[in-house]
């Protein structure tokens, strides 16, 4: 049986038309959208930090276009209504692991080569892990993970949280989080970088316990950016100051953003035995995906 028709398209369409439909779905669609534009860019500014930052106007693309891409064709294909898709931080951690160890190994080679090796390696992921879904969906293997121990997921959600800690410092400052980088990360120029981030994590996990409302999370977040906009005004730091000092991204080339990386004529530079080399990372991709 096909999965839409014309006609129950079209009843689908005129009941989300209706007003008691479409104005909660229009606030939640704003709302979700704008959400999902921070968590894409956080998830690209992970990946691509410290010396691959030079690349994070591709990481923006890829997220975005894939946050796309995952929320229409969730919203067109699901059976059940209401339900929508978000891009995930667990699997964010390995790739960001992947990128790293491919950045150390492929130091010596042109800048080009570790660009499109990385983003080889990003697709390779994404392309297992969806035939990996699909293969426990057509087999019926979900019920599998009835038998994954609790220790062994508890051990996945604390390393994860863990990784997206460090990578979180990674991205606010000019350090990771290593026992060895503590005393430059208590340096005042360092410490305005990550305590505003702290700060919010805190508001963030605190308001979400406290207030079990929808808008919790995006009032929260709305909240903080005024706040750190307000704080600006007050001390007369100017944006090119702040961009200056590290607290803002700065201009990013747009080219880079909304263009797809164009493979053709370029799988010839891609450094396959590199991706070899962290096809255990990538395996984890898959199992924390």
């Amino acid at each position: 049986m096909a999965l839409f028709s014309a006609g129950n398209f079209m009843d689908r369409v005129r009941e989300e038309l209706e007003p008691k439909v479409l104005l909660p779905g229009l606030m939640m669609g704003t709302m979700t959208g704008m959400l999902e534009v921070i968590y894409a860019l956080s998830i690209a500014s992970l990946i691509f930090s410290g010396d691959l930052g030079v690349y994070l106007p591709y990481g923006f693309g890829i997220s975005l276009v894939s946050s796309v891409v995952l929320l229409i064709g969730t919203a067109l294909t699901s059976k059940v209504p209401g339900v929508f898709s978000s891009t995930q931080d667990s699997p964010t951690v390995m790739l960001a692991v992947v990128a790293a160890g491919l950045a150390g190994s492929l130091a010596l080679h042109p800048g080009s080569e570790k660009l499109i090796t990385i983003l080889a390696a990003i697709s390779l992921s994404s392309l297992l892990t969806g035939c990996l879904f699909l293969a426990l969906g057509h087999f019926g293997l979900g019920k599998l993970v009835r038998f994954i121990p609790y220790p062994v997921m508890g051990g996945f959600l604390a390393g994860t949280g863990w990784l997206l800690v460090q990578g979180s410092f990674g991205v606010m400052t000019e350090f990771n989080l290593t026992p060895a980088n503590i005393p430059a990360l208590l340096q005042p120029n360092q410490l305005i970088l990550w305590l505003p981030g702290i700060l919010f994590a805190l508001a963030l996990f605190f308001g979400m316990r406290r207030f079990d409302h929808f808008l919790t999370m995006p009032a929260i977040l709305m909240g903080t950016i005024g706040l750190f906009y307000l704080a600006f005004l007050l001390t007369g730091t100017s944006i090119q100051d702040a961009i200056t000092r590290g607290l803002l991204l700065g201009k990013v080339g747009g080219e880079a953003i909304w263009q797809p990386v164009v493979l053709s004529g370029k799988l010839l530079n891609v450094n396959w035995m590199a991706i070899l080399g962290q096809s255990s990372n990538i395996g984890i991709v898959l199992v924390r995906a």
